[in-house]
């Protein structure tokens, strides 16, 4: 398995050794799921190459195969070279999801829309921005962006955004200063960091997991369980979330998520999830919480934090700064 990477100062693809294999070794590949396999190996480029500026976050891949990266700009990348696109007046574009017409979604702070494509290739910006009611457009700050049967949903620091395809549904929330959002299925499943783990399916944003002051343990990110529980990585561990119940798992990996602080998870395969933190780069754990490899400064990261993680269809595990 490849593992690709960008960071907003460097871009980088991880490889863990054996990785890159002909078809008659990919069965028998141990990779990133084997404590044993050596550091992954980065091949490293700078700024100058993807364009960008500021921190890298959100990551997207459209049917096609290219990936977009949300920073100043949005970045695109097709396998060989770069494109960036202008924002609106987003300062930095956090979030972005890409629905089944191409149409590419995107949020972050201060504004809000869409990209689409022309008959050329070339991507241009449609802002959503005046659709929103006059008190919601200050200090607007989306961090996550999920597509829905319902419509697309973004989980901003004090509110959660349905956009339709003719108006918003708002529905406020107190203030976070940071949120986290994950799809399941057809849910919309949306971390604020002051109430709780929330989930939107239907008419209304249910309250999953509330937030405990006194434990300070929140579900940051969700892996589904056959037996409809869910296997959680929170800001203390992995843990079994049943219900609203969250029960911490005996893994070695939560004293380092709490010295290096959560900041990005997701599952590599059925055994293995990456966590991203923002002091100690990214850990691989098994699903009991075990910690399989660290990727940080002395692998050849450039930077220890981590903004987020995604996985493409090629398998390769992109992370970004």
């Amino acid at each position: 398995m490849r593992i690709g990477a960008i960071t907003g100062r460097w871009l980088f693809r991880a490889v863990v050794m054996g990785a890159i294999l002909t078809p008659a070794f990919q069965t028998s590949a141990r990779g990133w799921g084997d404590a044993t396999e050596g550091r992954p190996l980065l091949q490293v480029s700078k700024p100058n190459d993807y364009q960008a500026n500021t921190a890298v976050k959100g990551v997207a891949q459209d049917r096609d195969g290219v990936l977009y990266f949300g920073s100043d700009t949005l970045v695109q990348y097709d396998g060989t070279s770069w494109q960036h696109f202008a924002a609106g007046d987003n300062h930095v574009i956090n979030g972005l999801a890409i629905d089944e017409q191409g149409r590419i979604w995107v949020g972050g702070y201060g504004d809000i829309g869409y990209y689409d494509k022309d008959t050329a290739g070339q991507l241009h910006y449609t802002s959503l921005l005046s659709r929103l009611p006059p008190e919601h457009r200050s200090q607007l700050d989306i961090w996550g962006v999920e597509v829905t049967s319902r419509g697309v949903v973004f989980s901003a620091t004090n509110k959660i955004l349905r956009w339709n395809g003719e108006s918003f549904h708002i529905w406020p929330l107190k203030d976070g200063r940071r949120a986290l959002s994950q799809k399941i299925g057809d849910a919309v499943y949306t971390l604020n960091l002051e109430t709780g783990l929330w989930k939107l399916e239907g008419d209304e944003p249910v309250l999953v997991v509330p937030y405990d002051p006194a434990a300070k343990i929140l579900p940051c990110y969700l892996k589904p369980l056959a037996d409809g529980s869910f296997l959680a990585v929170t800001t203390a561990g992995l843990a079994r979330l049943e219900g609203s119940k969250l029960t911490l798992l005996p893994g070695d990996c939560g004293q380092f998520i709490k010295d290096n602080i959560f900041t990005c998870a997701t599952a590599i395969d059925d055994h293995t999830l990456a966590v991203g933190t923002y002091h100690g780069g990214v850990i691989l754990v098994d699903i009991e919480g075990n910690i399989l490899h660290v990727i940080d400064r002395t692998s050849g990261l450039p930077d220890q934090a981590i903004n987020s993680l995604f996985l493409d269809r090629e398998k390769n595990l992109w992370i970004t700064t």
